[in-house]
Protein backbone atom coordinates (compact mmCIF):
# COMPACT_ATOMS: atom_id res chain seq x y z
CA UNK A 1 0.00 0.00 0.00
CA UNK A 2 3.12 2.41 0.52
CA UNK A 3 4.02 1.93 -3.09
CA UNK A 4 0.54 2.92 -4.30
CA UNK A 5 0.05 5.97 -1.71
CA UNK A 6 3.43 7.59 -3.03
CA UNK A 7 2.45 7.67 -6.26
CA UNK A 8 -1.11 9.62 -5.00
CA UNK A 9 0.81 13.41 -4.97
CA UNK A 10 -0.16 17.06 -4.98
CA UNK A 11 1.63 19.00 -7.88
CA UNK A 12 1.21 22.34 -9.52
CA UNK A 13 -1.91 22.32 -11.66
CA UNK A 14 0.40 24.75 -14.42
CA UNK A 15 2.51 21.35 -14.90
CA UNK A 16 -0.64 19.13 -16.35
CA UNK A 17 -1.18 18.96 -20.03
CA UNK A 18 -4.38 18.12 -21.32
CA UNK A 19 -4.24 15.12 -24.23
CA UNK A 20 -7.46 15.50 -25.42
CA UNK A 21 -10.70 18.82 -25.49
CA UNK A 22 -13.38 19.25 -23.39
CA UNK A 23 -17.28 19.37 -23.11
CA UNK A 24 -17.65 23.03 -21.44
CA UNK A 25 -21.16 22.22 -20.12
CA UNK A 26 -19.39 19.33 -18.29
CA UNK A 27 -16.84 21.32 -16.83
CA UNK A 28 -19.15 24.27 -15.51
CA UNK A 29 -21.42 21.10 -13.56
CA UNK A 30 -18.22 19.28 -12.44
CA UNK A 31 -17.16 22.82 -10.93
CA UNK A 32 -20.26 23.47 -9.63
CA UNK A 33 -20.34 20.02 -7.88
CA UNK A 34 -17.41 20.63 -6.13
CA UNK A 35 -17.42 24.25 -5.29
CA UNK A 36 -21.01 22.86 -2.97
CA UNK A 37 -19.40 19.63 -2.22
CA UNK A 38 -15.74 21.30 -0.82
CA UNK A 39 -14.17 17.79 -1.94
CA UNK A 40 -11.80 16.74 -4.78
CA UNK A 41 -12.74 12.84 -4.57
CA UNK A 42 -10.62 11.77 -7.17
CA UNK A 43 -7.08 11.87 -8.26
CA UNK A 44 -6.76 12.68 -12.19
CA UNK A 45 -4.14 10.02 -13.69
CA UNK A 46 -1.12 11.04 -14.96
CA UNK A 47 2.01 10.02 -16.70
CA UNK A 48 5.20 11.94 -16.20
CA UNK A 49 7.05 13.26 -19.66
CA UNK A 50 9.66 15.56 -20.29
CA UNK A 51 9.05 17.60 -17.13
CA UNK A 52 5.30 17.55 -17.38
CA UNK A 53 2.33 15.56 -16.78
CA UNK A 54 0.17 14.21 -19.24
CA UNK A 55 -3.03 14.01 -18.13
CA UNK A 56 -4.31 10.20 -19.44
CA UNK A 57 -7.67 10.45 -17.47
CA UNK A 58 -9.94 13.66 -16.25
CA UNK A 59 -9.23 16.07 -18.03
CA UNK A 60 -12.64 17.74 -16.90
CA UNK A 61 -11.36 17.67 -13.32
CA UNK A 62 -8.60 19.82 -14.95
CA UNK A 63 -10.98 22.07 -15.81
CA UNK A 64 -13.04 22.38 -13.30
CA UNK A 65 -9.94 22.82 -10.68
CA UNK A 66 -8.61 25.44 -12.60
CA UNK A 67 -11.60 27.71 -12.96
CA UNK A 68 -12.14 27.38 -9.62
CA UNK A 69 -8.51 29.01 -8.59
CA UNK A 70 -6.93 26.42 -7.89
CA UNK A 71 -2.88 26.26 -7.61
CA UNK A 72 -2.68 22.71 -7.72
CA UNK A 73 -3.95 19.29 -7.98
CA UNK A 74 -3.87 15.73 -6.87
CA UNK A 75 -2.46 13.41 -9.60
CA UNK A 76 -1.59 9.43 -9.33
CA UNK A 77 1.14 8.85 -11.54
CA UNK A 78 1.61 5.78 -13.27
CA UNK A 79 4.11 4.80 -16.74
CA UNK A 80 2.40 5.45 -19.56
CA UNK A 81 4.49 2.49 -20.94
CA UNK A 82 3.24 0.01 -18.48
CA UNK A 83 1.49 -3.04 -20.58
CA UNK A 84 -0.61 -3.51 -18.40
CA UNK A 85 -2.60 -0.13 -19.06
CA UNK A 86 -5.13 -0.46 -22.32
CA UNK A 87 -6.37 1.76 -24.26
CA UNK A 88 -9.26 1.55 -26.01
CA UNK A 89 -12.01 4.42 -27.44
CA UNK A 90 -15.80 5.74 -27.25
CA UNK A 91 -18.22 5.86 -29.74
CA UNK A 92 -22.04 7.63 -29.44
CA UNK A 93 -25.54 7.24 -29.71
CA UNK A 94 -26.64 9.84 -31.61
CA UNK A 95 -30.30 10.06 -29.96
CA UNK A 96 -32.17 12.44 -32.08
CA UNK A 97 -33.32 12.30 -35.37
CA UNK A 98 -31.67 14.42 -38.61
CA UNK A 99 -31.43 14.48 -42.15
CA UNK A 100 -28.77 12.33 -41.65
CA UNK A 101 -27.82 11.70 -45.47
CA UNK A 102 -28.02 15.13 -46.13
CA UNK A 103 -26.17 16.37 -43.57
CA UNK A 104 -23.36 14.14 -44.18
CA UNK A 105 -23.34 14.46 -47.89
CA UNK A 106 -22.64 18.11 -47.47
CA UNK A 107 -19.74 17.64 -44.74
CA UNK A 108 -18.24 15.14 -47.04
CA UNK A 109 -18.00 18.47 -49.50
CA UNK A 110 -16.23 20.35 -47.06
CA UNK A 111 -13.69 18.17 -45.36
CA UNK A 112 -12.86 16.96 -49.18
CA UNK A 113 -13.44 13.71 -47.93
CA UNK A 114 -15.37 10.61 -49.89
CA UNK A 115 -18.75 9.73 -48.51
CA UNK A 116 -19.07 5.38 -49.15
CA UNK A 117 -22.84 3.93 -48.27
CA UNK A 118 -22.83 0.03 -47.53
CA UNK A 119 -23.93 -2.34 -45.44
CA UNK A 120 -20.73 -3.90 -43.92
CA UNK A 121 -19.97 -2.46 -40.83
CA UNK A 122 -17.44 -4.88 -39.79
CA UNK A 123 -15.18 -3.51 -42.86
CA UNK A 124 -15.92 0.10 -41.89
CA UNK A 125 -14.77 -0.50 -38.26
CA UNK A 126 -11.18 -1.76 -39.83
CA UNK A 127 -11.10 1.22 -42.08
CA UNK A 128 -11.52 3.31 -39.12
CA UNK A 129 -9.50 1.73 -36.71
CA UNK A 130 -6.74 1.92 -39.69
CA UNK A 131 -7.36 5.33 -40.02
CA UNK A 132 -8.30 5.28 -43.79
CA UNK A 133 -11.63 6.46 -42.59
CA UNK A 134 -12.53 9.24 -40.53
CA UNK A 135 -15.32 8.02 -38.83
CA UNK A 136 -18.60 5.90 -39.69
CA UNK A 137 -22.41 6.11 -38.66
CA UNK A 138 -24.77 2.75 -38.46
CA UNK A 139 -28.45 3.39 -38.64
CA UNK A 140 -31.06 1.38 -37.61
CA UNK A 141 -31.45 -0.25 -41.46
CA UNK A 142 -28.05 -1.64 -41.06
CA UNK A 143 -26.85 0.61 -43.26
CA UNK A 144 -23.37 2.40 -42.92
CA UNK A 145 -21.77 5.74 -43.45
CA UNK A 146 -18.42 5.82 -44.27
CA UNK A 147 -16.31 9.29 -44.30
CA UNK A 148 -13.37 7.91 -46.28
CA UNK A 149 -9.85 10.06 -45.97
CA UNK A 150 -8.86 10.73 -50.17
CA UNK A 151 -5.70 12.41 -49.58
CA UNK A 152 -2.16 10.68 -49.82
CA UNK A 153 0.23 10.83 -46.05
CA UNK A 154 -1.29 13.16 -43.18
CA UNK A 155 -4.22 11.40 -42.49
CA UNK A 156 -4.45 11.51 -38.98
CA UNK A 157 -4.51 15.57 -39.20
CA UNK A 158 -7.29 15.11 -41.34
CA UNK A 159 -9.25 12.75 -39.52
CA UNK A 160 -8.96 14.48 -36.21
CA UNK A 161 -9.72 18.11 -38.07
CA UNK A 162 -12.57 15.73 -39.27
CA UNK A 163 -13.26 14.55 -36.27
CA UNK A 164 -13.54 17.82 -34.73
CA UNK A 165 -15.51 19.44 -37.46
CA UNK A 166 -17.69 17.06 -37.24
CA UNK A 167 -19.21 16.80 -34.03
CA UNK A 168 -19.30 20.85 -33.53
CA UNK A 169 -21.86 20.08 -36.40
CA UNK A 170 -23.95 17.89 -34.21
CA UNK A 171 -23.53 20.26 -31.36
CA UNK A 172 -24.77 23.69 -33.50
CA UNK A 173 -27.85 21.16 -34.26
CA UNK A 174 -28.05 20.58 -30.42
CA UNK A 175 -28.01 16.30 -31.01
CA UNK A 176 -27.64 14.70 -28.14
CA UNK A 177 -24.59 12.32 -27.84
CA UNK A 178 -24.30 9.03 -25.66
CA UNK A 179 -21.04 7.99 -25.29
CA UNK A 180 -20.40 4.31 -25.41
CA UNK A 181 -17.48 2.09 -24.42
CA UNK A 182 -16.43 1.15 -28.45
CA UNK A 183 -16.30 -2.56 -27.88
CA UNK A 184 -19.91 -2.71 -26.56
CA UNK A 185 -21.09 0.61 -28.87
CA UNK A 186 -22.68 -1.79 -31.43
CA UNK A 187 -24.47 -4.05 -29.15
CA UNK A 188 -26.04 -1.40 -27.20
CA UNK A 189 -27.22 0.83 -30.47
CA UNK A 190 -29.34 -2.69 -31.16
CA UNK A 191 -30.93 -2.65 -28.02
CA UNK A 192 -31.42 1.10 -27.16
CA UNK A 193 -34.32 1.69 -29.55
CA UNK A 194 -34.16 5.18 -28.73
CA UNK A 195 -31.09 6.03 -30.15
CA UNK A 196 -31.31 6.98 -33.97
CA UNK A 197 -27.88 6.11 -35.00
CA UNK A 198 -24.54 5.10 -33.96
CA UNK A 199 -21.57 7.25 -34.85
CA UNK A 200 -18.31 4.85 -34.76
CA UNK A 201 -15.23 6.99 -34.24
CA UNK A 202 -11.79 6.18 -34.27
CA UNK A 203 -9.05 4.66 -32.24
CA UNK A 204 -5.59 6.03 -31.15
CA UNK A 205 -2.39 4.53 -30.02
CA UNK A 206 -0.38 5.23 -26.75
CA UNK A 207 2.43 7.22 -29.12
CA UNK A 208 -0.21 9.27 -31.02
CA UNK A 209 -1.66 10.45 -27.52
CA UNK A 210 1.93 11.31 -26.46
CA UNK A 211 3.19 13.15 -29.59
CA UNK A 212 0.19 14.82 -30.19
CA UNK A 213 0.20 16.14 -26.74
CA UNK A 214 4.12 17.57 -26.61
CA UNK A 215 3.18 19.14 -30.05
CA UNK A 216 0.33 20.90 -28.10
CA UNK A 217 -2.04 19.59 -31.12
CA UNK A 218 -4.83 17.85 -28.52
CA UNK A 219 -7.01 15.15 -29.58
CA UNK A 220 -10.80 15.80 -29.86
CA UNK A 221 -13.27 15.05 -26.86
CA UNK A 222 -13.47 11.69 -25.49
CA UNK A 223 -10.70 10.56 -27.70
CA UNK A 224 -9.43 7.80 -25.01
CA UNK A 225 -10.61 5.43 -22.84
CA UNK A 226 -7.58 4.15 -20.95
CA UNK A 227 -7.79 1.01 -18.54
CA UNK A 228 -5.54 1.22 -15.37
CA UNK A 229 -4.75 -2.01 -13.10
CA UNK A 230 -5.37 0.21 -10.31
CA UNK A 231 -7.19 3.60 -9.86
CA UNK A 232 -7.78 5.08 -6.88
CA UNK A 233 -11.28 6.83 -5.90
CA UNK A 234 -12.66 8.60 -3.21
CA UNK A 235 -9.91 10.28 -1.73
CA UNK A 236 -11.96 13.54 -0.68
CA UNK A 237 -9.14 16.01 -0.33
CA UNK A 238 -10.20 19.36 0.77
CA UNK A 239 -10.40 21.57 -2.48
CA UNK A 240 -9.75 24.70 -0.37
CA UNK A 241 -6.12 23.26 0.37
CA UNK A 242 -5.65 22.88 -3.49
CA UNK A 243 -6.39 26.70 -3.49
CA UNK A 244 -4.00 27.85 -0.91
CA UNK A 245 -1.03 29.04 -0.71
CA UNK A 246 1.20 26.42 0.63
CA UNK A 247 3.91 25.22 0.08
CA UNK A 248 3.71 21.52 -2.03
CA UNK A 249 5.70 19.83 0.93
CA UNK A 250 3.34 20.56 3.36
CA UNK A 251 0.60 19.65 1.12
CA UNK A 252 1.89 16.56 0.08
CA UNK A 253 2.09 15.70 4.00
CA UNK A 254 -1.03 16.60 5.36
CA UNK A 255 -2.09 14.14 2.22
CA UNK A 256 -0.32 11.61 2.99
CA UNK A 257 -1.62 11.50 6.42
CA UNK A 258 -5.21 11.45 4.98
CA UNK A 259 -4.15 8.35 3.37
CA UNK A 260 -2.87 6.53 5.95
CA UNK A 261 -5.84 7.44 8.31
CA UNK A 262 -8.09 5.96 6.14
CA UNK A 263 -5.97 3.08 6.29
CA UNK A 264 -5.91 2.45 9.72
CA UNK A 265 -9.41 3.46 10.28
CA UNK A 266 -10.19 0.32 7.62
CA UNK A 267 -11.32 2.33 4.50
CA UNK A 268 -9.36 1.35 2.04
CA UNK A 269 -10.95 -1.27 -0.08
CA UNK A 270 -9.76 -3.09 -3.17
CA UNK A 271 -12.66 -4.66 -5.89
CA UNK A 272 -11.09 -6.52 -8.09
CA UNK A 273 -14.19 -6.82 -10.02
CA UNK A 274 -16.02 -4.96 -12.46
CA UNK A 275 -17.64 -2.08 -11.19
CA UNK A 276 -20.27 0.08 -12.51
CA UNK A 277 -20.07 3.48 -11.06
CA UNK A 278 -23.43 5.84 -11.54
CA UNK A 279 -21.72 8.69 -10.88
CA UNK A 280 -20.14 11.44 -12.00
Amino acid sequence: MKEIFSKIKIIPISRILLHEGVVSDWTQKLSSHIDHDGVVKNPIIVTQYQGRYIALDGMHRVTALKALGCRDIVVYEVDYDDPSIGLFGWDALILDRCPLEEVLQVFARRENLELVRHRDYAEAVKNIQRHRSCFGILTREEEVFELRITEEGHNLDVLIRALKDFEADLDRRSLRLVYIADEQSAKTFRQHENAFSLFKRPFFTKEEVVQRTIEGKILPRKSTRHLFPLRPLRIDIDFILLKEEIDLETKNRLLQARLNWCLENNMVRYYPESVLVLDD
